[in-house]
């Protein structure tokens, strides 16, 4: 009986895995431009400051990332989540043949993360503000509010991809 209860452990053990998906805790933020951006121009996602999340214990740094116009260039840096499953999958659901630029985002990016007021091992996710940055020659020529329907989680247990939808600018 013994070596069975062992057995069964072992063999659930071996196929339970703790993170059930290759993107979780990362959202995307896209971005569509209605008129072709000239040649030398950044699109740059900023966090808007804000005295509650620039008191974080986790995520701390204001975000200023870049817009990739690619899967490819878009992933560059997370070498956790390459596999060619998913850039496929992301190349065809996420339609960057349509002018689509896109910024991807870990938890500690998108919330603010504080120790809890009355217990502090229970943690305070306060989600954060962005703007999208247009700048030509270093400066800003275009900002846009990012609505905070259009951040999306990654992880299908959110919802198929199918509902992320750009933010769009003129």
């Amino acid at each position: 009986m013994k070596f069975t209860l062992y057995f069964f452990l072992l063999l659930t053990a071996y196929t339970v895995k703790g993170q059930h998906c290759p993107f979780d805790g990362y959202s995307v933020i896209t971005v569509r431009f209605k008129q072709p951006l000239p040649a030398g121009v950044k699109v740059l996602l900023k966090q808007i400051p804000s005295a509650e999340t620039d008191t974080c214990k986790y995520g701390s740094t204001p975000v200023n990332k870049p817009f990739l116009w690619n899967t490819d260039t878009a992933f560059a840096g997370h070498s956790e989540i390459t596999n060619q499953w998913f850039l496929k999958r992301l190349r065809n659901e996420l339609d960057f043949t349509e002018g689509r630029w896109c910024v991807y985002l870990g938890d500690s990016e998108t919330h603010c993360i504080k120790a809890g007021k009355e217990n502090p091992n229970n943690y305070e996710y306060i989600p954060k503000s962005f703007r999208v940055v247009v700048e030509q020659d270093g400066k800003e020529i275009k900002s846009v509010i990012v609505p905070k329907d259009r951040i999306y989680k990654m992880c299908s247990t959110a919802g198929s991809w199918e509902r992320i939808r750009s933010v769009m600018i003129e």
